[in-house]
């Protein structure tokens, strides 16, 4: 990459960057991040800004961690849903800066328990009065939003019909999975909280009763469930091209 201007506005990023395999077609900040920085800098500022912000909270330990998770997928894109991968890995780093706003000092990344074991809660934290273990889960578009970005015209959504079922089952399984990750902890913990990262789709998000759905629905299995919704913008960064 000749130009990499964005180095200094995107530290942690760039060093993902920097450590990635560069020969690569595939990779997503040669592909896709750099072009779109040099098009509309305010714009890739507002869409990745917080996560460089959520990145730069960790520690040097805690960040080591998540680039050798990450590192993989910067080089793997997917036919249909492109990167998204590299940044579900990502997004745990709102996780780790949720859980310094709240006033834990010790934060780590939860170790798997082996190589093989996807099974294992994201993070933990402790404070002088507390020891909670925390799970990011992320929420992607579906097949079928995927396919709407595509018709020509767009078609027409209706907002009165609040969240699609699909929605709310994957939704629901993504909280079920994160209790279960999370009791399966052996560290004491008085707090248990699922951060639930989802892709803003469409204009329905900007809706108050899409908020108060979404929470009926997580306070029936878990009593600490955050959502964080991302622009949209920073997935319009990815092309289907």
């Amino acid at each position: 990459m000749a130009n990499e201007s964005w180095r200094h506005e995107f530290p942690r990023l760039h060093e993902l960057y920097r450590s990635s395999d560069q020969t690569q077609p595939d990779n997503y900040f040669i592909r896709v991040f750099q072009h779109y920085f040099e098009y509309d800098r305010d714009l890739t500022q507002m869409s990745f800004g917080p996560l460089e912000k959520a990145l730069e909270c960790l520690t040097l330990e805690a960040w080591s961690h998540l680039v050798e998770k990450a590192l993989p997928w910067v080089n793997q894109r997917h036919p249909c849903r492109q990167w998204s991968q590299l940044f579900n890995h990502l997004y745990e780093a709102f996780g780790y800066e949720w859980l310094s706003k709240q006033g834990y000092t010790e934060i780590r990344f939860m170790p798997r328990r082996d190589k093989e074991s996807k099974r294992t809660a994201d993070l933990l934290g402790k404070s002088a009065t507390s020891t909670a273990i925390l799970e990011v889960k992320t929420i992607n578009c579906s097949e079928l939003e995927i396919d709407m970005h595509e018709m020509s015209p767009p078609p027409v959504i209706d907002l009165a019909q609040g969240l699609p079922s699909g929605f709310k089952n994957k939704f629901l399984d993504d909280v079920r999975n994160a209790r279960e990750q999370m009791e399966k902890v052996d560290e004491p913990t008085d707090r248990q909280i699922a951060l639930v990262v989802i892709r803003m789709d469409c204009g329905f998000w900007l809706c108050d009763s899409i908020y108060r759905e979404i929470d009926e629905l997580a306070s029936t299995h878990l009593r600490h469930v955050c959502i964080l919704t991302v622009p949209p913008e920073c997935w319009c960064l990815v092309p289907h091209g």
